[in-house]
């Protein structure tokens, strides 16, 4: 979706799209190592995936948190940073976790492919009164946010919350990682007046077997409240 536009929903059995990309590099290493051996593999595909991983990449969870905070702060509205009502679908890490322990041991697991989400779908405005419950904070919408230059600039301002609540001595730098930036992606900052759809199709994994599935909103409050109790980010 990064290059173009994609059909909807996307489906494991489609062609791959062939543009430079480490994951066909990855699967075509295992699948070339395990011919003719005994062990399997099997190949995920999850959508923008939430946990409490803090330091990395691509986890949102420590970005809303430290976002929340600063805004308490400073008495400013917890403003949704997302402009645009675009369709986006998530899938929580203790989700994946489950689904790793089933593949481990399922036969129908064996050499697949599958795709995995929480089950259910979202915009951001619509789930956004859920995270400002577990923060502590009233939701406001209107005024787009770029997170990848809000957090840095506050930097200090986040000092001073770490002080404050006796929080873990974790810097912004550290905190975020690289996070900030893919949040600006996932929020679709100055995507113009639409956002590209990137939606996928879980049925083949619902037919293989594994039928879990997490209330996306659920999933929000309960990363939030675990960055609380680990002394991440402030209780609300």
């Amino acid at each position: 979706m990064h290059v173009h536009p994609i059909r909807i929903p996307c489906r494991e059995n489609r062609p791959r799209d062939q543009h430079e990309n480490f994951y066909w590099l990855q699967e075509d290493y295992i699948r070339a190592a395990q011919k003719g051996s005994d062990w399997s593999f099997t190949i995920w595909r999850p959508q923008v995936v939430f946990g409490g991983a803090t330091g990395v990449a691509m986890n949102l969870i420590p970005i809303i948190g430290a976002y929340a905070a600063i805004c308490r702060e400073l008495g400013r509205p917890f403003a949704c940073p997302a402009t645009i009502p675009s369709v986006l679908e998530a899938v929580d890490a203790d989700l994946i976790a489950r689904a790793l322990a089933w593949a481990a041991e399922a036969p129908n697991a064996r050499g697949e492919t599958f795709n995995i989400t929480n089950g259910d779908v979202f915009v951001w405005e619509n789930v956004w009164p859920a995270i400002a419950e577990a923060v502590g904070l009233e939701p406001a919408y209107g005024g787009s946010v770029a997170l990848s230059g809000f957090l840095p600039e506050h930097a200090e301002v986040w000092d001073r919350v770490v002080k404050k609540h006796n929080l873990r001595p974790i810097p912004m730098a550290r905190l975020v990682g690289e996070s900030h930036h893919y949040a600006d992606f996932v929020f679709a900052f100055g995507a113009g007046e639409a956002a590209q759809a990137f939606l996928v199709s879980t049925t083949k994994l619902r037919q293989a077997g594994f039928g879990d599935c997490v209330d996306t909103e659920v999933m929000f409050k309960t990363w939030l409240k675990r960055l609380a109790d680990r002394g991440v980010i402030p209780q609300p």
